[in-house]
């Protein structure tokens, strides 16, 4: 039948959504259509059941902002550096040619919509890799831009190549807010511009003062650096789960006493008057860990993770609270080195069972934090440790480690927090809940 192929056709390029479904389909001009019975393309995008509300809605506007003022204050805030360069650096040199890179700088981001709007709407998929490409090729704009020597090298750097890369960044993100809003578009909208107006009045003064006391090198490279800090939007949402929670705790506490033998045993075996016990010690330590991690590794792969998590715990304990606590001489300490590297160190070996139990296969963002989990407790491992390391009640009592100096303390709070790590193993009660309530959203 005439026109039969054509039915066919659009048949197949399109959908019916039940009108059970509670969420937003978009039209093919980018409105909302109606569930029943509506014609979907597809590439069109779902809004998330929370769109507009909680705590994903709002640290996805929060980075947004954070994005808009660094990228957008930096072109906004080139007079500054005009003016260093026509005064300073490049005093003989063309003005013109120096404001270019300013007027280049702002002028691509703006362009650069009519190009990259169209794409991203006919390919979203490729927003991801277009975020992190974006990311660094404007950081090593601003990082190139730190060792030019002439002013066409800075039209093309701090010009070109930062605001291509600025652009390819921050496009991608700005649609997000399509997603994550729908009834508060023109509120989201509003405060995601506020940023450039913000940065706009704040980064003067801060480029000023970087020129001034360190001149175009360095203030181009903490630039840098401030742009890389900026949180990007990741998927965040296993922050509401409870089990996250629970093993970043877990995570958190062990790694507060992880680090403290390392940095102690050295001390402790001159403070034992088997000084070359201290060096042989932290060897042994971070040999040992070589294996243990290993070791923890698969049998995180290979049995219940609660078996692992329960054996790091309990053997790091035991291995603090009897082999240190009791330590006397330069074979406990060895033993003690050994055990503790096997048991606490290699405790790390886990955070790749974390991320995915919480984050499922796009657990990159997740397996970062509990990474810095481990360095929360390593910075704070000293100041910790420097308030316990004095006198107690059992100093001088006992010719073991517990009565040496103020080591008692120290080796109880270890202790401690290696035995606490153990609450990790209850996740598992939660895990099921948190499933199910996810999948009812």
């Amino acid at each position: 039948m005439e026109g039969a192929g054509e039915i066919e056709l659009a048949d197949r390029r399109s959908q019916r959504r039940p009108s059970s479904t509670a969420t937003l389909e978009l039209s093919p001009d980018g409105l909302a259509a109606p569930d029943e019975g509506a014609l979907v393309p597809l590439n069109a995008v779902s809004l998330p059941q929370w769109s507009d509300r909680g705590f994903h809605a709002w640290a996805y506007l929060a980075s947004a902002w954070s994005m808009d003022l660094l990228l957008w204050s930096y072109p906004f805030s080139y007079g500054v550096f005009l003016n260093y360069y026509t005064t300073t650096e490049f005093p003989e040199s063309s003005r013109t040619v120096l404001a270019l890179t300013g007027s280049i700088s702002g002028g691509i981001l703006y362009l650069s919509s009519l190009v990259l709007l169209p794409i991203l709407r006919r390919y979203p998929a490729i927003k991801r890799k277009m975020i992190w490409g974006g990311f660094v090729t404007s950081i090593a704009g601003l990082v190139i831009a730190a060792y030019a020597k002439t002013p066409w090298q800075l039209v093309l750097t701090q010009g070109v190549l930062y605001s291509t890369g600025a652009s390819v960044l921050y496009w991608p993100v700005l649609t997000y807010m399509f997603e994550w809003f729908s009834e508060r578009k023109g509120f989201a909208n509003g405060v995601i511009f506020s940023g450039a107006s913000i940065g706009g009045a704040v980064f003067p003064y801060v480029i000023q003062v970087l020129l001034d006391k360190h001149g175009r090198k360095t203030a181009l490279l903490v630039m840098a650096g401030i742009l890389a800090a900026v949180p990007k939007p990741m998927n965040m949402q296993f922050l509401g789960r409870r089990v996250f929670w629970i093993l970043c705790s877990a995570n958190l506490i062990q790694g507060l006493g992880n680090f403290i033998p390392t940095l102690y045993i050295p001390s402790f075996a001159t403070d034992l008057g088997v000084e070359s016990a201290g060096t042989l010690g932290l060897a042994l330590l971070n040999a040992s860990s070589a294996i243990g991690q290993i070791m923890v590794g698969h049998l995180s792969d290979r049995s219940d993770l609660r078996i692992t998590i329960s054996l790091c715990a309990i053997g790091s304990t035991i291995s603090v609270v009897v082999l240190w606590g009791l330590s006397s001489s330069l074979a406990t300490i060895a033993v003690f080195s050994v055990f503790f590297g096997l048991f606490s160190t290699s405790w790390a070996s886990l955070w790749p069972k974390f991320a995915s139990i919480v984050a499922g296969d796009d657990a990159a963002t997740a397996m970062a934090l509990f990474v810095s989990g481990r360095g929360v407790g390593n910075v704070l491992a000293a100041p910790i440790s420097e308030a316990l390391l004095h006198p107690w009640a059992g100093t001088g009592k006992s010719e073991f480690a517990y009565g040496l100096g103020g080591y008692g303390p120290l080796i109880l709070f270890t202790t401690a927090t290696q035995l606490a790590s153990v609450i990790g193993v209850v996740y598992k009660y939660f895990e099921k809940d948190d499933r199910r309530a996810i999948s009812s959203k």
